[in-house]
């Protein structure tokens, strides 16, 4: 049977009931809340008070007791004593004689006792047990004072509460020539304390030290009172030994002691329990009052709801009948319930699929951007590396044939230096895509950030003020120096721009845990790479720029987005950054505002191994010249040229073809005198690749090594074999000798 729900005139009178009488519960609680804190805050005016009352008569105690036991300490037979040259029943008599008639004590002894705490004389008055002295023990710990008289915690003997009283016994007054002590124990009894239990009527009196763990109402020894936190302070408690209430503790002028004064809950409480007992009657008539206007309203407004309702519904019927993309499953969930969740229901479902579809586009017009940019990238990667090749390495040669100082050579470094930043350029548009070419190693990112920094002072404006931070200690990372370096010149530059009036820009590194990600920015999506540690090394680049607003933020990564003027920036800066370091496996953070400037943080994972300083790679050396036979195979005649020149001049004999077929006919029939094939990847009929393969198979043992413009990882993603060696296009002489000499001598290539 399917579950009936109740209707709106049923739920909205019971919705108006409940919040009646949810406010009438709230204004009681706060109400009594509020008039609890005065009447505790009352009852402890009047408690800090009666506890000043008590305080003073113990302090007159204490006083009194103070000079009698310096009286004592002052006469002759004491000091006759403990040099043991006085009868003990005179120094009984004269100790006598001194004792002060002390209405709150009826047990009382006194003890005469040399620096060595033997005790040369002892008297007793009264009946009953006390406790061993406390200052026998200190006297033996060096805890007692030579000169001013000392008053020990509260003791217990039997369960009665004790105090003793320690002056010094000197050879002369003045404090000269320490000859001992006259130690006072008492049993304690408080003057006005009977006065103060009938002021505070059920309430709890005891006297004791916060710091000690002996209490005692007077009378006994008892238990405690709960954590005092400081005296002179009221304190309220939820829970103690005698339940709920408030305290106060106050000091005893002149001794560690205090009074504790404490009323129960139930007494300071009893004026507010009335209050609220009387209350009860009139918040029921208020509830009832509001459960009768609710079910007047609902009526007028539940009409209106219900033909909304029902026009609704036929509109997500309709939705769902020709919309099959998917919805969450609690949209229909709520089907046959209320009028409201009806409408709830229908309203999310025609929202999600507005969302989804969006969304769809959205996904589909970035994978579309995506996708063209990618090509372009591998069209311009092969194309023109080729050319690079050709340009860059003919200079190299030219040069090598001229004088080093004459003006062609200097030339021919304008053409080389183009090359290499035209080389450059074809990266970034690769690192976007996350497609560019790698040669990691681990890295100290605190030497790129030095060697980027001099390049960023010559590049910049003048008036753009460059300072750096550099942390200790800094994990290394296992990136490409070039891909640190390009990260940190567009971060720069792109904050320069920001800068046009000038400002400063700080560099800084350290490490940090990618769990201290600032939320009040925005960071790039998380890769699927698999990350090790938490724990990265942090490039920071901060501008005091002219910032950014929210809208801007959300696509500052997009790829072709920019806020510069036509002709003035790309597009591709940040996003080239934002591919770099993904393709690294950190992320990154980014937070402005318009006139606060800018700041970037570059997350990248610390590598297994810490850099220690600059050598962290063996130093490179040029290859020697080589000797042999290579096969090359290049169907491009001006790369192919070029790269036959290069190995001639450096050794080789060079065999050549401009396609895999007939590289695989000159294998087939001069395989014996060469030592290793050199072939581009992207060739008519049979590519690269495919050759390579062939090779493997029939003559394992001989080396080959791939050229190509596009990117290492898609070559090399496609190779079955794991001593594939590759050349990136645009290469120099060194790089392609070196190349070479890595194939031939079986050393296992460097993987991203």
């Amino acid at each position: 049977m399917a579950r009936r729900w109740l209707s709106l005139d049923i739920k909205f009178p019971g919705l108006m009931t409940g919040i009646a009488l949810l406010v009438g519960v709230i204004f009681m609680w706060s109400a009594r809340g509020e008039f609890a804190g005065i009447l505790r805050e009352a009852s402890g005016t009047r408690l800090a008070s009666s506890g000043t009352m008590l305080a003073n008569a113990v302090q007159a105690g204490v006083v009194s007791a103070r000079s009698e036991v310096l009286q004592l300490a002052a006469l002759p037979e004491v000091r006759y004593a403990i040099a043991g040259r006085e009868d003990s029943t005179r120094v009984a008599r004269a100790i006598r004689a001194g004792l002060a008639t002390r209405a709150d004590s009826t047990l009382v002894r006194v003890l005469v006792v040399d620096t060595a705490a033997r005790v040369r004389h002892a008297l007793q008055l009264g009946e009953g047990d006390l406790a061993p002295s406390w200052a026998l023990e200190a006297l033996r710990r060096g805890e007692l004072s030579p000169v001013n008289p000392t008053f020990s915690p509260l003791l217990s003997a039997n369960g009665r509460p004790q105090a003793e009283y320690v002056a010094p016994v000197h050879s002369a007054p003045g404090g000269e020539s320490l000859l001992g002590y006259v130690v006072i124990t008492r049993a304690i009894r408080g003057q006005g304390a009977d006065q103060i239990r009938q002021l505070i009527g059920n309430g709890t009196l005891l006297f004791g030290q916060i710091d000690a763990g002996i209490w005692t109402d007077l009378d006994s020894v008892v238990d405690g009172p709960p954590p005092i936190a400081r005296a002179d302070s009221i304190l309220a408690f939820a829970e103690s030994p005698r339940g709920p209430g408030v305290g106060i503790a106050t000091s005893v002028r002149g001794t560690p002691w205090v009074i504790w004064l404490q009323v129960p809950d139930s007494t300071v409480l009893a004026p507010l329990n009335g209050f609220q007992r009387r209350m009860t009657p009139i918040l029921l008539v208020v509830v009832a009052v509001g459960a009768a206007l609710a079910w007047s309203i609902s009526r007028r407004i539940t009409g209106r709801i219900t033909a909304l309702t029902a026009r609704v519904d036929e509109m997500a019927a309709d939705v769902r009948g020709h919309e099959p993309a998917p919805t969450s499953p609690r949209l229909f969930a709520r089907e046959g319930r209320d009028e409201v969740d009806r409408l709830e229901s229908a309203f999310e479902l025609m929202a999600e699929r507005t969302q989804h579809q969006q969304q769809l586009e959205a996904e589909l017009q970035q994978a579309q951007k995506l996708e063209a940019v990618g090509r372009l990238a591998g069209g311009i990667a092969h194309d023109f590396n080729n050319v690079l090749t050709v340009v860059g390495n003919f200079a190299e040669i030219i040069q090598q044939d001229v004088a080093p100082d004459s003006a062609t050579s200097r030339d021919l470094d304008q053409i080389r230096q183009a090359t290499n930043r035209a080389s450059r350029l074809t990266r970034q548009l690769l690192a976007f895509s996350r497609r560019q070419i790698l040669q990691p190693q681990p890295l100290d990112v605190n030497e790129r950030v030095q060697s980027v920094t001099g390049l960023l002072e010559r590049l910049l404006p003048a008036h753009v003020n460059i300072s750096t931070e550099l942390g200790e200690e800094l994990s290394a990372v296992m990136a490409d120096p070039v891909q640190i370096e390009q990260v940190l010149l567009n971060l720069a530059v792109n904050a320069s721009d920001a800068m046009p009036n000038g400002g400063r820009l700080t560099i800084r590194t350290l490490m940090a845990d990618l769990d201290d990600l600032p939320s009040d920015g925005v960071t790039t999506p998380a890769t699927g790479q698999q990350i090790v540690s938490r724990r990265h090394v942090c490039l920071v680049v901060k501008d005091s720029g002219v910032g950014m607003d929210r809208d801007t933020l959300q696509r500052v990564f997009e790829p072709f987005f920019t806020t510069k003027p036509m002709g003035k920036g790309t597009g591709l800066g940040l996003a080239s950054v934002h591919g770099t370091v993904a393709q690294l496996g950190g992320r990154v953070w980014v937070y402005s505002e318009p006139g606060k400037g800018t700041t970037f943080k570059v997350f990248l994972p610390q590598a297994d191994e810490r850099v220690v300083g600059a050598d962290l790679l063996p130093a490179s050396h040029p290859p020697a010249l080589g000797s042999g036979t290579v096969l090359l195979v290049e169907d491009e005649p001006g790369t192919r040229e070029v790269t036959r020149r290069l190995l001639e001049r450096h050794g080789y004999v060079v065999i050549e073809a401009n396609t895999a077929d007939a590289a695989l006919d000159l294998l087939a029939s001069q395989r014996q005198q060469m030592c290793a094939v050199l072939t581009d990847v992207m060739m008519p009929g049979m590519n690269g690749m495919a050759f390579a393969r062939h090779v493997w198979e029939r003559w394992p043992e001989l080396p080959v090594v791939l050229m190509s413009g596009y990117s290492d990882t898609e070559v090399l993603d496609e190779a079955d074999a794991p001593h594939v060696h590759f050349l990136e296009k645009p290469f120099t002489s060194a790089t392609l000798l070196q190349a070479l000499a890595d194939a031939r001598s079986g050393i296992e290539p460097l993987r991203p």
